[in-house]
């Protein structure tokens, strides 16, 4: 799947990138939140001693701003013991990071499908009003990790 940039997401990191000399390609909106990806030696420097540069970027575009690492990278079609259960680290490190103050309780991967498990409140937040929510993270699973997204 290929990200669409509009106008206004090419604004978002243009001004992430004036803010924190940080380049991310991935922007987008989750639960009224910007969210930034961007690699995870360069997390400190992008939020900014005290959450500097997240402020600057929440007054400047009036929005709530969340940076989040991106996931390490593996090929799940012959992803071995060890590297599946990196993925699933990364994953639920990904995803929590993302609908953060929610937790997920666990994850499994099965048959090139992730199975997120949540409680009743997370999954229904999980899902979002008319499955806007769903939608969304089923892109960046399908994007980042090659896997297609169960939530139960």
């Amino acid at each position: 799947m290929i990200a669409k940039l509009t106008t206004e997401t090419l604004r978002y990191i243009n001004a992430f990138y004036n803010v924190t000399r940080i380049r991310t390609i991935e922007c987008f909106s989750f639960n009224s939140t910007l969210i930034f990806v961007v690699p995870k030696p360069l997390m400190s420097a992008a939020i900014g001693e005290k959450g500097k540069n997240v402020e600057k970027l929440s007054k400047m575009l009036n929005k709530r701003i969340k940076i989040v690492a991106m996931p390490m990278l593996i090929k799940t079609s012959q992803a071995s013991t060890t590297d599946t259960e990196v993925l699933k680290h990364e994953a639920k490190q990904f995803i929590e990071a993302i609908i953060y103050p929610n937790k997920i309780q666990s994850i499994e991967i099965a048959k090139n499908t992730m199975v997120i498990h949540a409680g009743a409140k997370t999954k229904a937040m999980l899902i979002g009003r008319e499955k806007r929510n769903i939608e969304q993270i089923k892109a960046l699973v399908k994007r980042y990790f090659g896997l297609d997204l169960a939530v139960r």
